[in-house]
């Protein structure tokens, strides 16, 4: 096959460290011969090369976790962003490059990842947008249009990105509307398993503000609908349906108990379930609390609460569970004893066991004042090819 299938066979031991040992035999262009030692025992087997790298993506899907974090400067700054690629584990970091070239006007964004591939909105020179699928492992891409690059102007807009569970098709998602109180809301589906934009219009459910946090999950996208003056109040969960296009909306209830406050952060898929990630603060103190979705009767449920045993408050930075783990990213202004030397922002992950308390900061460093945390993205590894 092309280069993207032979970066996947250099690439195997990192996505199969320990457990099993693959090695590849190319013996013609279409099939491959397979022999796995695992546990002392040999199968020879001769395997269609792209079902064997699907089987393995979904056979170790959430095993091989990498946070990426984009840090650049203000929106309305002419400056390139800086990426980090950082292993969930140990905090190493690894080296990562965007597979284009942007310049001092351009721009990306991260839409969302899932099964190793990352979808990026950007624009090369700050004017024209595409969409990006990429995986980092295999540095194999397909770039699209971006279907709002065509609209003159755009309220409530929503991307999302996701898969059809086991399978390599995915989803691309956009939702808009022209202005804020526009009735209508224009809809756009790219499907992977045809190649193309779908596109429609639907009736306006009050959409104020759906941010950044996004998740396709059994062929609907989801998103939170923020209201208030500064778009801080998760008011409902929006459900889209990417084949009917078909609109819902789960409203997310607040406890009239002013001793305990709950902030949602951003929406996701844990171990399969749709979850809210968000924060609870009480008299206790701050707890981090994960709820699950039921997308079939409408109702969110209190699932995870954690209170680590030192007391330290919980940023506008959204966490991640992986496993026993919590990821936390802390971002702060560290102000310098000597006058004379400037303000610097530092970004650190820790990692913090939900069993055993036991907390460790993973990854550290440090950029000029006028830089920011942009976004933080979990990152799997996968062999699928977009």
């Amino acid at each position: 096959m092309g280069q993207s299938a032979t970066s996947a066979e250099m690439n195997l031991e990192q996505v199969f460290p320990d457990d099993i040992l693959l090695e590849i035999f190319r013996r013609s262009e279409p099939k491959t011969a397979v022999r796995c030692r695992a546990l002392g025992k040999v199968w020879n087997e001769i395997l269609s090369e792209y079902s064997f790298m699907k089987e393995n993506t979904f056979a170790t899907k959430g095993k091989h976790l990498n946070l990426l974090l984009q840090v650049g400067l203000a929106a309305w700054v002419y400056s390139s962003d800086n990426i980090s690629m950082i292993d969930c584990v140990n905090g190493a970091v690894i080296p990562c490059q965007l597979p284009i070239e942007i310049d001092q006007s351009g721009w990306w964004s991260v839409i969302g990842s899932e099964n190793g591939m990352l979808c990026l909105r950007y624009s090369i020179n700050g004017f024209n947008s595409e969409v990006l699928v990429w995986n980092p492992l295999l540095k194999s891409l397909r770039c699209l249009e971006d279907p709002a690059d065509k609209l003159l102007r755009q309220a409530v807009i929503g991307y999302a990105f996701g898969f059809t569970p086991r399978t390599d098709q995915y989803f691309i998602v956009h939702v808009s509307k022209r202005h804020i109180r526009d009735r209508f809301l224009h809809c756009n589906v790219y499907d992977s398993a045809y190649g193309e934009w779908r596109h429609g219009y639907i009736k306006d459910q009050r959409l104020k503000n759906l941010g950044d946090s996004s998740a396709v999950y059994r062929g609907k996208a989801f998103w939170i609908n923020w209201v208030g003056r500064q778009s801080n109040i998760a008011s409902d969960i929006v459900i889209f349906d990417v084949v009917t296009f078909e609109i819902q909306k789960i409203k997310i209830s607040h406890s009239p108990n002013q001793d305990r406050k709950l902030y949602f952060q951003s929406i996701t898929v844990f171990q399969d379930n749709l979850c809210l990630m968000g924060y609870e603060i009480s008299s206790m103190g701050w707890h981090t609390i994960l709820s699950k979705v039921d997308i079939e009767t409408f109702n969110i449920v209190p699932w995870i609460n954690f209170m680590e045993n030192r007391q330290r408050k919980i940023h506008c930075n959204p966490s991640f569970i992986i496993g026993e783990d919590l990821i936390r990213v802390h971002e702060r202004i560290k102000s310098s004893k000597r006058t004379n030397l400037p303000l610097s922002v530092e970004v650190s992950v820790s990692k913090v066991n939900m069993i055993t308390h036991k907390r460790n900061t993973i990854y550290y460093s440090s950029w000029p004042y006028e830089m920011c945390l942009k976004s933080a993205t979990i990152v799997s590894q996968g062999l699928l090819i977009p």
